[in-house]
């Protein structure tokens, strides 16, 4: 037998999401009159959708050139990763891993915690939700450096043109580059972890 486990849904009780009040549930808040919800409204709906979207849009990112060398008349699109080998070829190694790492690991290491954690929810696998929730407190930890993503971009960009007497232009996957990065970050607020602890707690009851 365990011991009852105090949480807001078995004590009828709800964290005002807009306030931080925590009070009996209720339509409204006593507080502020936001409406009143145990859990995000919609997390699950919405953290599968952005995470399909932005998966969607990676590949188009990673496909596509991001950036069109113009030099000596002659006009060359480059990937990502032809970005990466790039500067590798010119022995630039510090600036190819940063690029890699943060432009192609850590944007599909991110969509994939929370796909296993959508997974995990949904499949109900409770011995799993305690590194799961650990892994999404890895991921909204690296999500405050997000725009590292978009910046390195830029420094690809730089790099090419103060490197060689060349003129950089933005190239078609710069947009759904953007938008993968943005609706990742999106999808990991959306998802609401206390609906893995559910699941847990609904073993010892």
């Amino acid at each position: 037998m365990f011991p009852s486990l105090e949480t807001d849904r078995n004590r009828a009780k709800a964290l005002c999401l807009t306030c931080g009040r925590l009070q009996t549930l209720g339509e409204y808040c006593s507080r502020c009159e936001a409406p009143l919800h145990q859990r995000k409204p919609h997390s699950l709906p919405l953290t599968w959708g952005l995470a399909i979207s932005a998966l969607i849009l990676l590949l188009p990112a990673n496909l596509l050139p991001i950036m069109i060398i113009e030099k000596f008349g002659s006009k060359d699109g480059d990937t990502i990763i032809e970005g990466v080998i790039y500067f590798l070829r010119h022995k630039e190694y510090f600036v190819a891993i940063v690029i890699f790492v943060a432009s192609i690991v850590i944007p599909f290491i991110k969509l994939l915690i929370l796909f296993a954690a959508l997974l995990v929810q949904r499949l109900k696998l409770r011995a799993l939700i305690p590194a799961i929730a650990k892994a999404l407190r890895f991921v909204r930890f690296i999500g405050k450096y997000s725009m590292l993503d978009v910046f390195v971009v830029g420094l690809m960009v730089a790099m090419v043109h103060f490197g060689q007497m060349a003129s950089v232009l933005p190239a078609p996957a710069v947009v759904p580059f953007a938008a993968a990065v943005i609706l990742t970050m999106i999808a990991t607020e959306t998802f609401d972890t206390r609906l893995l602890w559910d699941i847990y707690d609904d073993k010892h009851h």
